[in-house]
């Protein structure tokens, strides 16, 4: 089985993430984040805790990209 990152696409296999043209058609899939994304989204968490009332309105300044 592999982890299929539910952001970019890419595919874990063997501790290193790939572009999701390596994936056998028959793979079994699950989803998570890869390293980079996961990086992002927390980030991305932390400046929505911290974001004030005026903030939260421009949503293009904030997306946490959920799986």
């Amino acid at each position: 089985m592999v982890t299929l990152c539910c952001v970019c696409g890419r595919i874990e296999q063997r501790g290193e993430w790939l572009d999701t043209s390596d994936l056998a058609d028959n793979e079994l899939v699950s989803h998570g984040y890869c390293p980079d994304c996961f990086n992002e989204a927390i980030q991305n968490i932390d400046r929505y805790e911290h974001a004030s009332a005026s903030e939260l309105y421009q949503s293009d300044k904030i997306f946490v990209p959920l799986c």
